[in-house]
């Protein structure tokens, strides 16, 4: 039987250490209502993404990943926060909305995420390890000079 690797071996925020010594640095990109886009929409926002592809010079990925909502169980949690005079207008109002959705996508909506991933030069992997390393360590300081563990101290310089 083989056995296949995973390839992450360590991550942090949005970094992505892999088992080849790799380093990648994923981005979510919000607010592309893909879904609901005409066919001339969707091309033109293809060709902008690949043209951002094709402009930045290092390794990348592109996710699309799909994220399945039932229109019903959005409703029928937002109807559990409506309260006040106007409620079951509010109630048949989504109602009618669900029912208006439904009937013209199906029961389901798509709702696409985006993520951009940037592979990381080593060079850009020292320099974020060095601010790591100087974050932590000016943290470490300021909190133990707040509590009067190290008493006065000052910086050394070469």
């Amino acid at each position: 039987m083989n056995q296949v690797e995973f390839p992450v071996k360590y991550f942090h925020d949005n970094l992505i250490f892999n088992q080849d010594g790799s380093c990648w640095a994923y981005y979510e990109a919000y607010g592309i209502p893909y879904e609901f886009k005409g066919d001339d929409d969707k091309n033109t926002l293809f060709m902008r993404q690949l043209g951002l592809f094709w402009n930045y010079e290092e390794e990348k990925h592109l996710l699309m990943i799909p994220v399945y909502q039932n229109f019903k169980e959005k409703a029928d949690e937002f109807k559990e926060t409506v309260s006040g005079e106007l409620k079951e207008l509010a109630i048949d109002h989504t109602d009618d909305v669900v029912h208006e959705l439904e009937r013209k996508f199906g029961k389901n909506a798509v709702e696409y995420r985006y993520f951009i991933g940037v592979k990381l030069k080593v060079r850009h992997i020292q320099e974020g390890l060095k601010e790591m390393l100087y974050t932590a360590f000016h943290t470490f300081k300021n909190t133990a000079e707040q509590f009067g563990l190290l008493g006065d101290t000052q910086n050394i310089k070469n």
